[in-house]
């Protein structure tokens, strides 16, 4: 009885040991670009699974809505950021370079694969820009009093472009 106990116990800690590892595999990549304003989030695969954009603005004001107006424009500047980043630096041959880079950090590789996974991320962007600006959403606000500035990230990832057509579709009925 107390070896089958025994028995069951050592499974388990096994199964979730090589839960744990297949965990591991999977994380994601991330790069940076824009001076770290714009982070791109994606797999081993090269499907693109976020990207976020990240800005600041001051509050010019001492107007009750002042703090409000100035998360309105730190999400426009955080969205700007996002296309401009679709329409300049994913079209760069340093957005590969960079995808590279960050493949050649997180695992080890051919080349050639790395090169081919680095071209997949960026046709990805390109088929996906549209969705991707349009399923924008702000995912996190901040304000700091002490030097009253607000900080603004915006993200748009596959899961909530998913949801967002879902959405359309539901509501177009």
């Amino acid at each position: 009885m107390l070896s089958k106990i025994g028995l069951a116990v050592m499974v388990t800690a096994l199964v979730g040991c090589s839960s744990m590892q297949v965990a591991e595999d999977e994380l994601p990549i991330k790069a940076e670009f824009m001076g770290g304003k714009v982070v791109v989030v994606y797999d081993k695969e090269g499907r693109l699974e976020s990207i976020e954009s990240t800005s600041t603005a001051r509050v010019v004001s001492s107007l009750p809505n002042a703090v409000d107006e100035s998360f309105i424009v730190a999400t426009l500047k955080a969205r700007n950021q996002i296309a401009e980043f679709m329409n300049v630096d994913v079209e760069s041959e340093k957005f590969v370079d960079t995808v590279f880079d960050s493949l050649q950090t997180a695992e080890n590789a051919s080349t050639n694969k790395n090169q081919n996974i680095a071209r997949k991320v960026q046709n990805n962007i390109r088929q996906k820009t549209t969705a991707i600006l349009k399923g924008t959403f702000v995912s996190k606000k901040d304000f700091d009093s002490s030097t009253r500035t607000v900080s603004v990230t915006v993200s748009s990832s596959e899961r909530e472009i998913a949801a967002a057509k879902r959405l359309q579709t539901l509501m177009a009925r």
